[in-house]
């Protein structure tokens, strides 16, 4: 696997190519539960038959790509998640798969062959369910302690928003009771998210001191570096712009089977099975912060850093 990343990101550096290493498939924007900061739920789109969303997983084994992240709205909600990530896994990919787990239980045995998964947790049972709903953390909490016992890697990822930035040290202390490695995400300015959660510079430096403070008591369980929440700090707030390789060793793919090079270029869509990859090239700096884009751009620029910690941490759970 480490020699096909290796692979794609020369032939990109040398050749010019595109090579999606890496898709992100946002498979449904339907949803059982109806976060405080986040609207995609309220979407209508035509999704793709399973048979359909195969026929793109085939083009994309051919094109190179390794890796399958399977996200929502809440991919559990479709009824045929265990074929989907297994015939991604017939191709050699690494599939993993985000979820506010309330189906886990009763999809666990499709999920099988999943290489990772990520339950979003967002606080304390308190804070928890006044972003999701009433007894969505019990519900959570109870997937996640029966994919550990199952044998699943799992990891927690917490969207830090206006109601619980200065609550972090809770849902730290969760991950550290439960044995989980965490990661962090800023609320967004997007088509589908409420602005009005959106935190102020003062509001994520607050967050971000808990979470660095955190990491040296408790290094390994924080699943991002300090430099990594440097950059997330330098980039929300637009004070730099990093290289973007959306569309070039990244895409997304939404429901309908519409390729784009990120969520943010939605504007940009093609159909991958007649459309060429070239019309979805972008500009060279982005300022975007969704951690898995920071993530792969990171990666992709070669900063040593971030391959290290890439290598250490990251390549376990895909």
């Amino acid at each position: 696997m480490k020699k096909r990343l290796a692979s794609g990101i020369i032939k990109h550096y040398v050749f010019g190519k595109q090579i999606p290493l890496i898709i992100t498939h946002i498979i449904t924007y339907k949803c059982n539960l109806k976060c405080e900061y986040c609207g995609i739920w309220k979407q209508k789109i035509q999704e793709l038959e399973t048979s359909e969303i195969k026929k793109i997983i085939d083009f994309f084994a051919e094109k190179g790509t390794i890796s399958w992240e399977i996200g929502g709205g809440e991919p559990l909600l479709r009824k045929d998640i265990g074929e989907i990530i297994d015939h991604a896994k017939s191709k050699k990919m690494l599939v993993s798969l985000n979820t506010n787990g309330h189906l886990f239980e009763k999809r666990i045995d499709s999920l099988k062959n999943l290489d990772s998964i990520v339950f979003s947790i967002d606080g304390t049972e308190k804070i928890h369910d006044k972003i999701k709903r009433k007894g969505s953390y019990k519900k959570t909490l109870q997937s996640l302690e029966l994919a550990r016992k199952k044998g699943f890697k799992t990891l927690i990822s917490t969207v830090i928003s206006k109601i619980n930035y200065n609550h972090l040290e809770d849902v730290l202390k969760i991950a550290k009771e439960k044995g989980v490695k965490i990661g962090f995400q800023p609320v967004h300015v997007d088509a589908y998210n409420d602005k009005k959660m959106v935190l102020t510079e003062e509001e994520f430096m607050e967050s971000k001191k808990t979470i660095e403070n955190f990491m040296k008591k408790n290094p390994g369980i924080v699943h991002q570096s300090k430099n990594y929440l440097d950059l997330m700090h330098k980039i929300l707030f637009r004070k730099k712009k990093i290289k973007c390789f959306a569309g070039k060793l990244f895409f997304n793919l939404l429901p309908d089977g519409n390729l784009t090079p990120c969520w943010f270029k939605q504007i940009r869509k093609i159909n991958p099975l007649k459309q060429s990859l070239n019309k979805l090239k972008v500009e060279n700096k982005c300022s975007c912060t969704p951690t898995c884009y920071l993530r792969y751009n990171s990666l992709f620029s070669l900063q040593p850093g971030e391959i290290i910690f890439f290598l250490k941490n990251f390549l376990e759970f895909l």
